[in-house]
Parts: structure tokens; C-alpha cells; sequence
């Protein structure tokens, strides 16, 4: 069954912005009869090119889809992020985030509710390659854009848990 993706772009003028995408990959029964569990893949894409006006004309800025982040988030990593959006914690994990290992390396996802400067929530993506190499791409939500979110991820709920 085909899915579809949310998408939010956040360019800025400094050209360290970040295009933000979110998948739903439902639970399904596997070749072997055995159930694959369902996901949310969030994907983190770093701005490449700062948007101008050449000769008249508007040049959008550009991401590098090619260098993105991306993690797995299984339904229990879902439930706890719609619960920072609703406010029943600050942060994910106490302030440490999701920690996922694989064999390519590490990666961290954190999400923390903010009220200074602008209300809203940052959302940050960092790697680490078992080279060493380390990558690290963010975005800050409105309040309306994590609203949005919550209620999308709220709805995915049921494909994710049960396919349905």
C-alpha cells in the first residue's frame, strides 16, 4: 500500500536550514508469514543553496537529499514524541533523546519544547559514522507545524501498530 509523506522546509538566508520528511511504514505480514513491524522514518535533508532573485527571477534555495538522516522510529519512540508535543514531558528521554545503533554507526534524535525567543520545539538528527565522520541537521517546529505532526502521528497509530 502506497503511503504518503509529510513534508516541511526550512531555509534560511545563513544556508543552515533543513528540509524535514515524515513516512509511515504500516505493520504487514512478511514472506515468511511472520509479522514486519510498523514505523515512522523521519528523514532530515541539510540546505544546500541559499534562495535569491536573479534577474527578476526568484531562485529557490535548494536540500541535499543525497547527504540525509534518516531514523527508524518504532511505535513506542512515536508515542513518546506525541506526548512531548502534548505536554506531557519537555523532552524525549529525559533530555537524552532516541539512541539507535546500527552497523553504519550511531545516530541520536532529540526533541525538546521550547518557549524562549519563539514557542515551539527543536528537532535534531545527529550521526556518527563508525569512521568517525559526524553529521548533524535540525529544524525548529511552530507550534501549529508540531500540532500538525501530533495529529498525523496520532492517526498513523493504528497502521503502525496493527496494519489497520
Amino acid at each position: 500500500m502506497a503511503t504518503g509523506k509529510i513534508n516541511i522546509y526550512h531555509p534560511n538566508g545563513k544556508g543552515t536550514g533543513c528540509a524535514f520528511q515524515v513516512e509511515v511504514s504500516e505493520q504487514k505480514a512478511g514472506e515468511s508469514g511472520a509479522y514486519v513491524d510498523g514505523s515512522v522514518f523521519f528523514y532530515f535533508a541539510p540546505q544546500s543553496t541559499v534562495g535569491s532573485i536573479e534577474n527578476g527571477k526568484r531562485i529557490m534555495p535548494t536540500f541535499n537529499w543525497e547527504k540525509k538522516l534518516i531514523i527508524r522510529l518504532n511505535m513506542f519512540e512515536v508515542a513518546e514524541i506525541i506526548g512531548v508535543f502534548r505536554g506531557m514531558a519537555e523532552n524525549l528521554s529525559e533530555g537524552k533523546g532516541f539512541f539507535h545503533k546500527s552497523a553504519k554507526g550511531q545516530t541520536i534524535l532529540t526533541l525538546e519544547h521550547k518557549v524562549e525567543h519563539r514557542v515551539g520545539y527543536w528537532l535534531n538528527i545527529s550521526r556518527k559514522t563508525t569512521e568517525g565522520e559526524t553529521q548533524k541537521v535540525g529544524i525548529f517546529l511552530s507550534k501549529t507545524e508540531a500540532f500538525a505532526l501530533d495529529m498525523a502521528l496520532t492517526g498513523a497509530m493504528p497502521k503502525i501498530a496493527f496494519g489497520i
